[in-house]
């Protein structure tokens, strides 16, 4: 990514002395008088972005990137090979993918990947000449692989169907050649003798709640949300909670993957590559599978030929904004926007009992909290996007955000997105015309409060085993209040994230994730630092109680004498196992959810409470994340 964004450059060359006051107030009922005056600058057209074609195909280099492909396939060189194929996918056009599919498929079929093999022949063929001989070499494969997997039928109909095609080309090849593939389809035919495909194990499957707070599906039952108007809307347990249980499971209402991830997961469902389908017209996306890549298609279309750009204008969690939006066609969001329930609904509100918090649903999503007048129905004056500081510093980040919003709507005009009859929006446009951006905004807003990181698991690294792949919103564990000693941890399957209890919560209690580093791990005065952006002073236990960090923290020998005693010999040798070789089993993960019941009893933690807490975390997430990414 850039140095510096186009954004940062625009941004550089506006003016904050033009009508000061639009910039020293942060009366967020002037967003229309902002946006209108950036709209009457030139530069706020963004036309060299939408000139500038980062994302388009590149004929030349896939070629480049073929021939190296071959080579290192011919030296034996299978990972190198592969990564240059899905390489050389991405930047190719028409004329060449069907050669870099049909190469792919030979490399899945060295390596045994039959399915694979099968599912690049296809689109192969749909490219390749019917009636060259690379045609028919595609045909003999496609037999080969569902010979390899016992697929009689299909084997058959693939076989005739290569046969025929030897007859009409036969005269065109040398006598050698045509006898070779007659002879190989004839033994391939004598070989395809079993009824039965082989059976392939069955994909592990997430695990679900085993039952679900029916007016939020995406908790369980032991999970109600509360509210109060001093604090807002929290959660509590409504029964008491066992240390591991999993009390939510919740999918991103929008996400993306950070542009250094991009090549190594699907755009949709997050799953770590193996099989890469690319975009037919970028080079930015790859899908996992044709239903992945149909999945897409609505959103995608938006935002396709523009990723480049919205990569490096570098804006952070902004770019989840105008994800929401493409999610939905124009006119559910027009319909929100004009809607009433819209206008009495906001993120400061109890929840309502009539109608259930769907995590899926934009009218779920719409009620988070942004900390701006949608949320409480009148004019704030709070702190600013990138926090409270000096008028400079406020202005500045008023009009950046307001920046950041028009780009995002010329976005939107330049991909079609909203109806031929929209004009551009314009210094001049009325009124009404700056409906769309308040909400656009208001999205921006629920983004900056709202993102979670998304991460992946290598269950072969003891250390660090989890890493972060992108960002996306999960709209019903964005209820979840924060505590620098949080009673809950996520874990990331793909695009699903579960919340595991650490350890046991009372009925009763607040349920409470982390927005900052946790006590054990910093200081109170770097959490601070990290909480300014969400507008609230913490005054969790930790920090009411100034917990002192992990290396201070009390080891309290006789919690450990007392935990220790209600494991059998057993269990504590499996224990000191555990943490001896870093191996997870699920008798391993029962004794330590079991020894953190007891240990959490006290009113302070201790190092070794922490310090279990960590090792159950790890062990959910190999025993979860690891079995799926």
């Amino acid at each position: 990514m850039e140095a510096t964004s186009f954004i940062e450059r625009a941004f550089s060359e506006l003016s904050l002395k033009k009508n000061k006051r639009l910039w020293l107030s942060s009366d967020e009922t002037r967003l229309e008088d902002r946006i209108r005056l950036l709209a009457s600058f030139p530069i706020c057209q963004f036309e060299e972005v939408f000139a500038s074609n980062l994302d388009g195909k590149n004929p030349k280099l896939a070629s480049h990137l073929l021939d190296k492909a071959n080579l290192a396939f011919a030296q034996g060189d299978n990972d190198t090979s592969l990564k240059l194929l899905n390489q050389s996918l991405q930047f190719a056009g028409d004329s060449e993918i069907g050669q870099i599919y049909f190469s792919r498929a030979a490399l899945w079929s060295s390596l045994g990947q039959d399915q694979f093999v099968l599912a690049d022949l296809a689109q192969a063929l749909e490219r390749i000449e019917n009636g060259s001989e690379q045609y028919l070499k595609a045909l003999e494969k496609r037999a080969q692989a569902h010979v390899h997997l016992q697929e009689t039928e299909k084997a058959n109909a693939a076989i005739e169907e290569a046969q025929a095609i030897l007859v009409q080309i036969r005269t065109r090849l040398k006598k050698n050649v045509a006898s070779g593939y007659e002879k190989r389809l004839q033994k391939l035919l004598k070989s395809n003798t079993r009824d039965q495909p082989l059976k392939t194990p069955p994909e592990a499957l997430i695990p679900s709640l085993e039952s679900s707070n029916p007016l939020i599906p995406s908790f369980s039952s032991n999970v109600q949300v509360q509210f109060e108007a001093s604090r807002g809307r929290y959660c509590v347990a409504a029964g008491d909670i066992a240390c591991g249980d999993l009390i939510a499971k919740d999918s991103s209402y929008c996400s993306i993957l950070d542009y250094s991830k991009v090549r190594e997961f699907c755009w949709h469902c997050f799953k770590r590559l193996k099989y890469a389908l690319p975009c037919k017209s970028c080079t930015i996306v790859l899908f996992c599978s044709d239903i992945c890549q149909t999945s897409s298609q609505s959103s995608h279309r938006v935002e396709c030929g523009l990723l480049g750009s919205l990569y490096r204008a570098n804006f952070g969690a902004w770019i989840l904004a105008f994800k929401a939006i493409i999610k939905n066609p124009f006119e559910v969001v027009s319909s929100l926007i004009e809607s009433s329930e819209n206008q009495k609904a906001n993120a400061n509100s109890k929840l309502s009992d009539d109608s259930p918090f769907i995590s899926k649903d934009l009218r779920s999503f719409d009620k988070l909290v942004g900390h701006d007048s949608a949320d409480s129905g009148t004019t704030t004056t709070s702190k600013l996007v990138k926090g409270e500081g000096d008028q400079t510093q406020q202005a500045a980040g008023l009009m950046m955000e307001a920046l950041v919003t028009l780009f995002l709507l010329r976005c939107l005009e330049h991909q079609g997105y909203f109806p031929p009859e929209t004009p551009p929006l314009s210094s001049e446009s009325p009124s009404a015309a700056f409906a769309f951006a308040r909400k656009l905004n208001h999205f921006m807003r629920i983004a900056y409060f709202n993102t979670h990181e998304v991460t992946t698991t290598d269950k072969n690294d003891n250390v660090s085993p989890v890493t972060r792949i992108g960002r996306g919103i999960y709209p019903t564990l964005a209820l979840i209040n924060h505590s620098c000693f949080p009673n809950y941890r996520r874990i990331c399957i793909n695009n699903v994230t579960l919340g595991i209890a650490i350890r046991p919560i009372k009925r009763g209690d607040e349920i409470a994730d982390t927005y900052c580093p946790t006590f054990a791990s910093v200081d109170k005065e770097a959490r601070d630092l990290a909480l300014e952006k969400y507008r609230f002073a913490c005054n969790c236990s930790a920090c009411s109680n100034n917990w002192p960090q992990f290396a201070h923290l009390n080891n309290n020998s006789d919690a450990v004498t007392k935990a220790k005693q209600h494991l059998s010999k057993s269990e504590e040798k499996l224990l000191n196992q555990m943490r001896k070789t870093r191996q997870y089993n699920h008798h391993a993960i029962q004794t330590l959810q079991k020894y953190i019941t007891f240990l959490a009893e006290g009113t302070q933690p201790c190092k070794e409470l922490v310090t279990s807490e960590n090792e159950l975390y790890n062990c959910f997430v190999r025993k979860y994340a690891g079995e799926y990414t």
